[in-house]
């Protein structure tokens, strides 16, 4: 989930973050499922005041340790997302690399979002970046063997419950034998999670293609959703 692509990536991607929200530091910046910190030591380093949330123990002490590498004062926090609500904290919240949608009670994204309202400070802004279900028709990846380093890997998708949810598979093999994992998220398109956030009291400002700000057509490759706090 995190190779040196993506690591590699988490600079630009935080730089275009910030200009899509449009802020600056020392503005309090929640990064919500922020796996090991990518994005959390990126916005540290640009002198932001960083709190990083996940529910996955292990991603924030790889996280810890890097930021601890560097001297940089982050807060971890290990919390399910439908759990963490910090009063009027934050300017910004950031959701990225799809971390939405995971729950099977649609009721548990409502209430995230109701977390992340109540988190924000009063026109605060929240910015989502995730495979929105546009993209996802388009691009649906059919199944495909590679090999890296000596380890051959199977990806597929595939969709469900009416295009309601997405299954992204991945099959290991190695010389010790074949392990399997299935990824599956929730599928919202640029209207379905715009109601939403209009819904939970957001008020979506920007609706984007890419986060350099491209449109959301059909050459998308990811839906990004910027929506103010009241």
């Amino acid at each position: 989930m995190f190779d040196e692509r993506r690591w590699s990536e988490a600079a630009g991607d935080v730089d275009s973050a910030v200009q899509l929200l449009g802020i600056d530091p020392p503005a309090a910046v929640l990064d919500l499922c922020c796996g090991s910190g990518r994005h959390v030591l990126e916005l540290a380093r640009g002198g932001y005041e960083v709190t990083g949330v996940d529910a996955t123990g292990p991603f924030l002490l790889e996280a810890e340790g890097l930021a601890n590498a560097e001297g940089l004062e982050v807060g971890l926090v290990h919390e399910d997302m439908r759990r963490f609500r910090r009063e009027r904290s934050f300017d910004a919240v950031l959701n990225m690399a799809t971390s939405f949608g995971y729950f099977e009670d649609p009721a548990d994204d409502r209430l995230v979002l109701e977390n992340i309202r109540s988190s924000l400070r009063s026109g605060g802004a929240l910015l989502m970046e995730l495979q929105g279900k546009e993209v996802v028709c388009r691009t649906l990846a059919k199944p495909e063997w590679r090999e890296e380093n000596d380890i051959f890997l199977l990806t597929e998708q595939r969709v469900r419950e009416s295009w309601g949810w997405v299954d992204n598979r991945l099959v290991v093999l190695t010389d010790g034998g074949k392990q399997e994992f299935v990824l599956s998220h929730r599928l919202y398109s640029a209207v379905e999670l715009s109601t939403a956030l209009a819904e939970t009291g957001f008020d979506p400002i920007g609706i984007f293609g890419n986060l350099s700000g491209k449109p959301y057509d059909e050459e998308a490759t990811s839906l990004v959703v910027v929506a103010r706090a009241p």
